[in-house]
């Protein structure tokens, strides 16, 4: 690959920085059994701009790795020709679906119920306030130990209120999410090619 002297990605991969850095894998290594991660190199060319080369880094590390120095530029075509083969069959995405609609109704159950617990909760704390109450107004207890009783009550509250403030009932943003992600992968290599570098 080779690159201007100027501009951005110039100045991004003059410091080794290239979007499938840490993603390739030297396939020489792995039918050996190995796994090796696959590194880049900036190599400056005669008349100005630099090539760039993948290569092993059992290659670098005299491990035994003699796979050669690949062209970024093949190496970025190979990925995405990669993507074409790879893709989630209709069949596929139809039984995530349904278990992610069974999962996303399940998950809405327990969260209904959880808040109702929480709330029939708090409807006894409400109880023990009012009889406490009661009581002062009686005499029947001393006020010290109310007043304690009353502060233990509105910590517990306060606790269930912030717990309650966290039950999500309505989890359709997420369930529109997760279809979205799998209408995607339908077809990886349009998704990869409109990709941008980030």
């Amino acid at each position: 690959m080779r690159l201007d002297e100027h501009g951005v990605a110039g100045e991004r991969r003059r410091v080794h920085h290239h979007y499938l850095k840490g993603s390739l894998f030297c396939g020489k290594d792995r039918v050996d059994g190995v796994v090796r991660r696959m590194i880049i190199q900036r190599t400056p060319g005669r008349h100005g701009g630099d090539y760039w080369y993948f290569f092993c880094i059992g290659n670098q590390k005299n491990a035994g790795c003699h796979s050669p120095h690949l062209n970024a530029d093949r190496i970025e075509e190979a990925v995405v020709e990669y993507y074409k083969r790879i893709a989630f069959s209709p069949q596929f995405i139809a039984v995530m679906q349904l278990a992610l609609d069974d999962m996303l109704a399940e998950t809405e159950a327990t969260q209904r119920l959880y808040k109702k617990h929480l709330q029939d909760q708090l409807k006894d704390l409400d109880t023990k306030e009012t009889n406490l109450l009661s009581l002062a107004e009686d005499g029947a207890l001393p006020q010290a130990k109310i007043r304690s009783r009353l502060t233990d009550i509105k910590r517990e509250r306060d606790k269930l209120e912030a717990e309650l403030g966290k039950v999500q009932l309505d989890l359709s943003a997420s369930a529109e999410f997760l279809t979205t992600c799998l209408e995607l992968l339908r077809n990886p290599y349009r998704l990869y090619k409109g990709a941008s570098d980030n």
